[in-house]
């Protein structure tokens, strides 16, 4: 400012009064202001058409923050890229609420008292829908579960292995069909065609052999997929437990047997891992971590023998417990009230399940966990995904990061940690599903309300079937009791078939049922005289 109050421009020498100053900042201040908002709907415009196109990037609305910060509706098109929405009124479908998302809370502080009442009102719409869906699901509690015991009552028997490269089935018939690889080297591994009167088929016997199975015969016996001989340690196996490279088997009499344990284990805590479970008893089922093994109890409390390096060992206080699943380093515990305990590694709050309620069953994935309510919706926890916004769901699988829900009208829905819809597979076409089942890791397959299994490439095995637990077990037990009978007529040298009175000079026969006398083998058979 120059002397009297006069300005002189540096650049022409012309000189400017006080007050001409002053009305040649407001018109170049005018002039600017005009000028951004004119760049500000133009860049606001952009955005929205590139969402149209299925662009679902923030770049344009970021640059109308750098002029503006404060401009609420730049956070609204921030939130729908965040959604991957394409235009604001669709907010209010959205399927959960909005309230614990930074971008919804900024255009909330920024916007003026009309547009707040407009972004609050797609919040408000989300709340009412779910409130009214809550209300719809509670309603459909009874159906559900009779949904869900009828599909149970369609999968009893149904005994699917994946292992390695191959698939196994136990048929009605009680034999065995497979498919995978066609390689001499697994072929040789594989050789179950042959198999007769299986009750049941179990997992891999061997870790370093992926492609075996074991096949338990009504007899109570063990054929291998990989030898065809029988094991007698592992007789009356009706269950196994496989993760990593441990496998156990839980007996009809409810003891435990290790078929093998984890290399990585010290040997000195292999020796007392194997001490412990060889003195449980009442066990009603299973499961492994990659080291520990745990051991669910007729009285619904949890045993447990391993590394403990998570603390997942730490289950004495738990009761009430009516199912267990063991994760790679964790163990979770559904409890009769319909709520969960777990314990082990929790990296990812993958055990962050203290909250849940109403749960009827559980299972996990890859760093998450997963409750299946009473209602069909779900709960999760941990690397989480938009399977906690499905409804209607009667069960549901995991394979590595994927989840699968299958629906009360027999259909299948599909997501991953990613919050894609995986439906690479078609499986969305699938219908009239019963079941769902997977390897954990690559192949996804499921039980037709007509015995039959469908998978993702469109082919169908037909006759699936075979003996469910408990009649497994009353099948072992009847077979069990005619043994011990067999042995005691043998000692009194009594007819071996119905412990008539053996007679004959010549040719021994039983005066009862007129049968020869035969030889009792080591396992309780009876062979002709002579053998």
């Amino acid at each position: 400012m120059g002397i009297g109050g006069v300005a002189v421009c540096d650049s022409c020498g012309m000189e400017h009064s006080k007050d001409r100053m002053r009305e040649k900042v407001q018109e170049i201040k005018g002039t600017v202001e005009v000028s951004n908002i004119a760049s500000i709907e133009s860049l606001m415009k952009r955005g929205w058409l590139a969402l149209e196109d299925n662009d679902y990037s923030d770049t344009y609305f970021n640059k109308v923050l750098d002029i503006n910060p404060e401009y609420a509706p730049a956070y609204v098109g921030k939130l729908c890229v965040d959604l991957q929405i394409k235009n604001e009124a669709d907010l209010a479908n959205y399927v959960r609420p909005l309230d614990n998302m930074p971008n919804y809370q900024k255009a909330l502080r920024f916007a003026n008292a009309e547009y707040k009442a407009i972004v609050a009102g797609y919040n408000q719409k989300i709340n009412d829908r779910l409130a009214k869906e809550q209300q719809e699901n509670q309603q459909r509690i009874p159906e559900l579960k009779k949904i869900r015991e009828r599909n149970a009552k369609c999968c009893e028997g149904k005994r699917i292995i994946f292992s390695g490269e191959h698939l196994f089935c136990l048929r009605a018939d009680g034999t065995i069909i497979r498919t995978g690889s066609t390689s001499i080297y697994n072929d040789n591994k594989c050789k179950v065609e042959n198999w007769r009167n299986i009750a049941a088929i179990l997992d891999s016997y061997s870790p370093s052999e992926n492609d075996t199975i074991m096949g338990l015969k009504i007899d109570g016996s063990v054929v291998t997929s990989q030898n065809n001989y029988y094991q007698t340690p592992y007789r009356n196996i009706i269950e196994t437990s496989k993760n990593g490279e441990t496998v156990i088997g839980l007996k009809s009499d409810g003891t435990v047997v290790d078929i093998w344990l984890d290399a990585d284990i010290e040997y000195e805590d292999r020796v007392k891992c194997k001490d412990k479970i060889s003195s449980w008893t009442s066990i009603t089922a299973i499961a492994t971590s990659y080291n520990a093994i745990f051991g669910l109890k007729s009285d619904g409390t949890v045993v447990a023998a391993g590394k403990n390096e998570y603390g997942e060992c730490n289950v004495n206080g738990w009761t009430d417990i009516i199912a267990i699943t063991a994760s790679k380093n964790a163990i979770f515990g559904l409890k009769s009230d319909g709520t969960v305990v777990a314990i082990g590694e929790n990296e990812y709050g993958e055990c962050n399940i203290s909250g849940w309620t109403d749960i009827v069953a559980i299972t996990h994935g890859y760093k998450q966990t997963f409750g299946l309510k009473s209602d069909g919706s779900v709960v999760a926890t941990g690397n989480k995904n938009d399977a906690d916004c499905w409804r209607d769901i009667v069960a549901l699988v995991t394979k590595s990061i994927y989840i699968y829900g299958l629906k009360s009208d027999g259909t299948v829905v599909t997501s991953d940690c990613f919050n894609r819809d995986n439906d690479v597979q078609g499986i969305s076409k699938w219908t009239d599903i019963v079941a769902l089942f997977t390897d954990g890791i690559k192949t996804i397959f499921a039980l037709k309300a007509d015995n039959s299994l469908v998978f993702a490439s469109g082919a169908i095995w037909p006759g699936i079937g075979g003996l469910s637990k408990e009649q497994l077990v009353a099948k072992l037990k009847e077979r069990d009791e005619k043994v011990q009978r067999r042995r005691q007529w043998n000692a009194q040298g009594l007819c071996l078939y119905c412990g008539g009175e053996i007679g004959g000079l010549f040719t021994k026969k039983c005066k009862k049922c007129g049968m020869e006398k035969g030889t009792l083998r080591y396992d309780g058979e009876v062979v002709g005289f002579g053998f």
